[in-house]
């Protein structure tokens, strides 16, 4: 029997096959957290440069404006937010539990950071529905692996 706090233990087995489902929230995640991650990124580096051509009118896009408001400092927020949630996955797919906690707390300030950073953006439904349904789909098939359920000490599920 391990000592490791249950945050750190693996939900199972690492040699066992994981469930479709799984395979496929975490493919859309890593997709989407990393993607984002790193053009939230790109425009932080770039932001002085943007915000000029924006000004000047070359760049014409009607939600830059809103975004603009945020400063370069939303833009990196959103970056290092959107690249926990990426480690989140990862420590998922490697089935540890620390991963699906690092993640919902990643979810939840990249809803939370758009309302607080940029003025006038109501609190958008859509993509608290979204970021719920995926932490509520993450935490279903973890659940599967039996890692919620377990009340043994053990640092695999399986044992």
């Amino acid at each position: 029997m391990s000592n490791l706090p249950f945050f750190l233990r693996r939900v199972a087995s690492p040699d066992g096959p994981r469930p479709p489902m799984f395979v496929l929230l975490c493919v859309l995640s890593f997709i989407g957290s990393g993607l984002s991650a790193f053009l939230y990124f790109v425009m932080a580096v770039n932001f002085d440069f943007v915000v000029g051509q924006f000004e000047s009118g070359e760049i014409v896009m009607p939600q830059l404006e809103l975004f603009l408001t945020g400063g370069m400092s939303f833009f990196l927020l959103e970056s290092i937010l959107n690249a926990l949630a990426f480690v989140g996955v990862r420590l998922m797919w490697q089935r540890k539990l620390v991963g699906f906690h690092l993640y919902t707390a990643a979810q939840v300030f990249l809803t939370l950071v758009p309302v607080a950073f940029l003025e006038g953006r109501p609190f958008m439904i859509a993509d608290t529905f979204l970021s719920g349904a995926f932490v509520l789909l993450y935490y279903m098939q973890l659940r599967r692996f039996g890692l919620f359920n377990s009340q043994s000490g053990s640092s695999d599920i399986n044992s």
